[in-house]
Protein backbone atom coordinates (compact mmCIF):
# COMPACT_ATOMS: atom_id res chain seq x y z
CA UNK A 1 0.00 0.00 0.00
CA UNK A 2 1.31 3.39 -0.71
CA UNK A 3 1.85 6.00 1.79
CA UNK A 4 2.35 4.07 4.67
CA UNK A 5 1.78 5.53 8.09
CA UNK A 6 5.54 5.41 9.11
CA UNK A 7 5.20 9.57 10.54
CA UNK A 8 2.30 8.11 12.18
CA UNK A 9 -0.68 10.50 10.25
CA UNK A 10 -3.01 9.90 7.69
CA UNK A 11 -1.45 10.30 4.39
CA UNK A 12 -4.47 12.58 2.89
CA UNK A 13 -3.78 14.60 6.37
CA UNK A 14 -0.53 15.47 5.24
CA UNK A 15 -2.07 17.48 2.72
CA UNK A 16 -3.70 19.79 4.88
CA UNK A 17 -2.80 23.34 5.75
CA UNK A 18 -3.30 22.33 9.50
CA UNK A 19 -0.57 19.41 9.60
CA UNK A 20 2.37 20.39 11.61
CA UNK A 21 5.88 19.13 10.93
CA UNK A 22 7.71 16.63 12.36
CA UNK A 23 10.86 14.82 12.17
CA UNK A 24 12.60 17.50 10.59
CA UNK A 25 16.01 19.32 11.36
CA UNK A 26 16.19 22.92 10.58
CA UNK A 27 18.89 25.30 10.31
CA UNK A 28 18.77 29.29 10.59
CA UNK A 29 14.78 28.68 9.95
CA UNK A 30 12.54 31.69 10.52
CA UNK A 31 8.28 31.65 11.06
CA UNK A 32 7.68 32.02 7.77
CA UNK A 33 10.23 29.43 6.53
CA UNK A 34 7.87 26.80 8.15
CA UNK A 35 5.58 27.69 6.48
CA UNK A 36 7.80 26.69 3.07
CA UNK A 37 9.51 23.73 4.92
CA UNK A 38 5.90 22.38 5.83
CA UNK A 39 5.43 22.38 2.22
CA UNK A 40 8.87 20.70 1.20
CA UNK A 41 7.89 17.88 3.79
CA UNK A 42 4.56 17.01 2.67
CA UNK A 43 6.07 16.44 -1.04
CA UNK A 44 8.99 14.32 0.32
CA UNK A 45 6.18 12.39 2.20
CA UNK A 46 4.39 11.72 -1.04
CA UNK A 47 7.72 10.82 -3.28
CA UNK A 48 9.70 9.37 0.25
CA UNK A 49 8.99 5.70 -1.28
CA UNK A 50 10.40 6.04 -4.99
CA UNK A 51 13.67 8.31 -3.36
CA UNK A 52 16.93 5.91 -2.66
CA UNK A 53 17.86 4.66 1.07
CA UNK A 54 20.72 7.00 1.59
CA UNK A 55 23.80 4.65 2.63
CA UNK A 56 24.27 4.39 6.52
CA UNK A 57 28.00 5.35 7.15
CA UNK A 58 29.80 3.42 10.21
CA UNK A 59 31.01 6.65 12.56
CA UNK A 60 31.77 6.56 16.61
CA UNK A 61 29.65 9.78 17.34
CA UNK A 62 31.85 12.18 19.15
CA UNK A 63 31.99 11.17 23.17
CA UNK A 64 29.12 13.00 24.67
CA UNK A 65 30.29 12.65 28.56
CA UNK A 66 32.36 15.72 27.72
CA UNK A 67 30.77 18.88 28.08
CA UNK A 68 34.17 21.34 26.99
CA UNK A 69 33.90 22.35 23.72
CA UNK A 70 37.58 22.15 23.06
CA UNK A 71 37.41 18.74 23.59
CA UNK A 72 34.50 18.37 21.53
CA UNK A 73 35.38 20.17 18.94
CA UNK A 74 38.39 18.07 18.77
CA UNK A 75 36.88 14.63 18.69
CA UNK A 76 34.49 16.13 16.00
CA UNK A 77 37.56 17.40 13.75
CA UNK A 78 38.74 13.65 13.33
CA UNK A 79 35.56 12.86 12.05
CA UNK A 80 35.88 15.10 9.61
CA UNK A 81 38.78 14.19 8.50
CA UNK A 82 37.87 10.65 8.32
CA UNK A 83 34.55 11.68 6.08
CA UNK A 84 37.22 13.06 3.82
CA UNK A 85 37.68 8.91 2.83
CA UNK A 86 34.31 9.35 0.94
CA UNK A 87 35.04 12.45 -0.69
CA UNK A 88 36.57 15.99 -0.74
CA UNK A 89 33.79 18.02 -0.89
CA UNK A 90 29.86 17.85 0.15
CA UNK A 91 28.98 17.04 -3.84
CA UNK A 92 31.02 14.25 -3.93
CA UNK A 93 29.42 13.00 -0.09
CA UNK A 94 26.08 13.04 -1.17
CA UNK A 95 26.60 11.65 -4.75
CA UNK A 96 28.22 8.20 -3.44
CA UNK A 97 25.90 7.70 -0.08
CA UNK A 98 23.17 8.61 -2.26
CA UNK A 99 21.48 11.56 0.10
CA UNK A 100 19.25 13.51 -2.24
CA UNK A 101 19.17 17.27 -2.51
CA UNK A 102 16.08 19.46 -2.84
CA UNK A 103 17.31 22.85 -4.07
CA UNK A 104 14.81 25.98 -3.57
CA UNK A 105 15.03 29.63 -3.68
CA UNK A 106 13.40 31.01 -1.21
CA UNK A 107 14.00 34.03 1.44
CA UNK A 108 13.58 32.37 4.66
CA UNK A 109 15.61 29.18 5.91
CA UNK A 110 19.33 28.22 5.02
CA UNK A 111 18.24 24.24 5.20
CA UNK A 112 16.97 21.32 6.77
CA UNK A 113 17.03 17.46 6.96
CA UNK A 114 14.21 15.75 6.21
CA UNK A 115 13.25 11.90 7.13
CA UNK A 116 10.38 10.01 7.16
CA UNK A 117 11.56 5.71 7.97
CA UNK A 118 14.80 4.82 6.24
CA UNK A 119 14.38 7.73 3.86
CA UNK A 120 15.93 10.94 4.09
CA UNK A 121 16.65 14.07 1.47
CA UNK A 122 18.54 17.67 3.01
CA UNK A 123 16.95 21.06 1.53
CA UNK A 124 18.86 23.67 0.80
CA UNK A 125 18.26 27.44 0.09
CA UNK A 126 19.86 27.87 -3.42
CA UNK A 127 19.56 31.51 -3.71
CA UNK A 128 22.08 32.03 -0.68
CA UNK A 129 25.61 32.25 -1.63
CA UNK A 130 27.85 29.72 -2.96
CA UNK A 131 29.92 29.58 0.01
CA UNK A 132 27.05 29.73 2.45
CA UNK A 133 25.20 26.48 0.49
CA UNK A 134 28.39 24.38 0.71
CA UNK A 135 28.56 24.78 4.54
CA UNK A 136 24.72 24.34 4.86
CA UNK A 137 25.59 21.19 2.90
CA UNK A 138 27.61 20.33 5.15
CA UNK A 139 25.64 21.10 8.46
CA UNK A 140 23.03 19.10 7.22
CA UNK A 141 25.34 16.17 6.19
CA UNK A 142 26.29 16.18 9.66
CA UNK A 143 22.20 16.06 11.22
CA UNK A 144 22.67 13.30 9.02
CA UNK A 145 25.42 11.54 10.79
CA UNK A 146 24.64 12.13 14.02
CA UNK A 147 21.50 12.63 14.63
CA UNK A 148 18.98 11.28 12.16
CA UNK A 149 16.84 9.09 14.14
CA UNK A 150 17.18 11.61 17.08
CA UNK A 151 13.34 14.05 17.36
CA UNK A 152 14.28 17.73 17.12
CA UNK A 153 11.51 20.08 17.22
CA UNK A 154 11.09 22.82 15.12
CA UNK A 155 10.01 24.90 17.98
CA UNK A 156 12.62 23.44 20.36
CA UNK A 157 15.85 24.37 18.12
CA UNK A 158 18.36 25.83 19.95
CA UNK A 159 21.68 27.26 18.98
CA UNK A 160 24.85 27.37 20.85
CA UNK A 161 27.07 29.78 23.11
CA UNK A 162 29.61 30.57 20.69
CA UNK A 163 31.94 32.12 23.60
CA UNK A 164 31.34 29.75 26.34
CA UNK A 165 34.05 27.23 26.94
CA UNK A 166 30.83 24.81 27.54
CA UNK A 167 28.08 23.20 26.35
CA UNK A 168 24.90 22.48 27.72
CA UNK A 169 22.54 19.35 26.87
CA UNK A 170 20.27 21.46 24.36
CA UNK A 171 23.61 22.56 22.52
CA UNK A 172 25.02 19.65 21.52
CA UNK A 173 22.93 19.21 18.00
CA UNK A 174 23.72 22.46 16.63
CA UNK A 175 27.27 22.41 18.28
CA UNK A 176 28.28 19.21 16.35
CA UNK A 177 26.89 20.19 12.88
CA UNK A 178 28.09 23.64 13.04
CA UNK A 179 31.47 22.54 13.88
CA UNK A 180 31.53 19.14 11.32
CA UNK A 181 30.87 21.57 8.61
CA UNK A 182 33.30 24.10 10.07
CA UNK A 183 36.69 21.53 10.21
CA UNK A 184 35.89 20.14 7.14
CA UNK A 185 36.21 23.66 5.50
CA UNK A 186 38.90 24.47 7.63
CA UNK A 187 40.97 21.71 9.70
CA UNK A 188 41.54 21.86 13.19
CA UNK A 189 45.01 21.34 13.34
CA UNK A 190 45.35 24.50 10.37
CA UNK A 191 43.84 26.98 12.44
CA UNK A 192 45.48 25.78 15.47
CA UNK A 193 48.96 26.57 13.71
CA UNK A 194 47.49 29.87 12.99
CA UNK A 195 46.24 30.66 16.10
CA UNK A 196 50.09 29.96 17.88
CA UNK A 197 51.44 32.90 14.68
CA UNK A 198 48.20 35.27 15.78
CA UNK A 199 48.24 37.72 14.08
CA UNK A 200 51.06 37.14 12.58
CA UNK A 201 49.35 34.47 9.83
CA UNK A 202 50.39 33.70 6.14
CA UNK A 203 47.56 35.32 3.32
CA UNK A 204 48.96 33.13 0.87
CA UNK A 205 48.08 30.00 3.50
CA UNK A 206 45.02 31.58 4.20
CA UNK A 207 43.92 31.87 0.68
CA UNK A 208 44.83 28.37 0.06
CA UNK A 209 42.56 27.15 2.56
CA UNK A 210 39.66 29.64 1.70
CA UNK A 211 39.83 28.25 -2.34
CA UNK A 212 40.31 25.14 -1.88
CA UNK A 213 37.44 24.77 0.61
CA UNK A 214 35.42 27.37 -0.93
CA UNK A 215 34.41 28.85 1.89
CA UNK A 216 33.88 31.86 3.40
CA UNK A 217 36.19 34.41 6.10
CA UNK A 218 33.42 34.25 8.12
CA UNK A 219 33.61 30.72 8.55
CA UNK A 220 37.53 31.25 8.88
CA UNK A 221 37.34 33.85 11.25
CA UNK A 222 35.58 31.39 13.83
CA UNK A 223 38.35 28.55 13.24
CA UNK A 224 40.83 30.86 14.37
CA UNK A 225 39.09 32.40 17.08
CA UNK A 226 38.03 29.05 18.43
CA UNK A 227 41.40 28.14 18.94
CA UNK A 228 42.14 31.26 20.68
CA UNK A 229 39.74 31.27 23.13
CA UNK A 230 41.03 27.78 23.95
CA UNK A 231 44.03 29.50 24.31
CA UNK A 232 42.37 31.79 27.02
CA UNK A 233 43.22 34.61 24.58
CA UNK A 234 40.45 37.60 24.73
CA UNK A 235 40.27 38.24 20.99
CA UNK A 236 36.72 38.13 19.01
CA UNK A 237 35.88 36.22 16.39
CA UNK A 238 34.85 40.17 14.33
CA UNK A 239 38.62 41.21 14.99
CA UNK A 240 39.31 38.11 13.68
CA UNK A 241 37.26 38.59 10.33
CA UNK A 242 38.47 42.00 10.48
CA UNK A 243 42.00 40.98 10.31
CA UNK A 244 41.59 38.39 7.95
CA UNK A 245 40.08 41.34 5.52
CA UNK A 246 42.77 43.66 6.05
CA UNK A 247 45.10 40.56 5.06
CA UNK A 248 43.07 41.17 1.52
CA UNK A 249 42.10 37.69 1.99
CA UNK A 250 39.21 36.82 -0.49
CA UNK A 251 36.12 34.28 -0.33
CA UNK A 252 36.11 31.19 -1.59
CA UNK A 253 35.38 30.34 -5.29
CA UNK A 254 31.51 28.94 -5.71
CA UNK A 255 33.15 25.61 -7.61
CA UNK A 256 30.37 23.88 -8.68
CA UNK A 257 28.00 23.75 -6.38
CA UNK A 258 24.61 25.16 -8.18
CA UNK A 259 25.78 22.19 -11.21
CA UNK A 260 25.34 19.84 -8.66
CA UNK A 261 22.22 21.30 -7.26
CA UNK A 262 20.63 21.34 -10.92
CA UNK A 263 22.04 17.61 -11.31
CA UNK A 264 19.99 16.82 -8.44
CA UNK A 265 16.63 18.38 -9.37
CA UNK A 266 16.82 16.44 -12.72
CA UNK A 267 17.52 13.36 -10.45
CA UNK A 268 14.22 13.90 -8.21
CA UNK A 269 12.44 14.96 -11.72
CA UNK A 270 12.92 12.01 -13.00
CA UNK A 271 11.91 9.87 -10.35
CA UNK A 272 8.98 11.77 -9.97
CA UNK A 273 7.95 11.66 -13.40
CA UNK A 274 8.55 7.84 -13.32
CA UNK A 275 5.74 7.43 -11.12
CA UNK A 276 3.57 9.90 -12.51
CA UNK A 277 0.46 8.13 -12.97
CA UNK A 278 0.60 7.37 -9.35
CA UNK A 279 -0.22 10.89 -8.44
CA UNK A 280 -3.57 13.06 -9.19
CA UNK A 281 -3.33 16.20 -11.13
CA UNK A 282 -3.20 18.23 -8.53
CA UNK A 283 -0.99 16.31 -6.37
CA UNK A 284 1.68 16.27 -9.02
CA UNK A 285 1.13 19.85 -9.70
CA UNK A 286 1.84 20.66 -5.86
CA UNK A 287 4.81 18.03 -6.03
CA UNK A 288 6.47 19.74 -8.88
CA UNK A 289 5.74 23.41 -7.56
CA UNK A 290 6.57 22.86 -3.78
CA UNK A 291 9.99 20.73 -4.93
CA UNK A 292 10.67 23.91 -7.21
CA UNK A 293 10.79 21.75 -10.02
CA UNK A 294 8.68 23.54 -12.38
CA UNK A 295 11.25 24.07 -15.19
CA UNK A 296 12.19 20.95 -17.40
Amino acid sequence: MRNKLTLGINPFWVLSKEYSPSKVHFRNLTSAGRTSARKVEQAFYLIAEYLPVPRKIDIDPPDRSFTEQNIMSAQISKISESIREIGNTPEEIFRRISLPVISLKVDDFDAFLLRTGNKYAVCVNSKRPPVRIIFSLLHELAHYLFHRDVEVSPYDYKGFRRFSKHLKEDERVEFESDKFAQHFLVPYWQADKWAVKYPNVSPEDLQTVMDKSRTSRDVLAFAIHDQLMFRNMDVKPTEVKAHIEQLGINQGPAGNVHEFLDEQKVLIRNVIHSHRDDFSDSVYENIIHSLGLENG
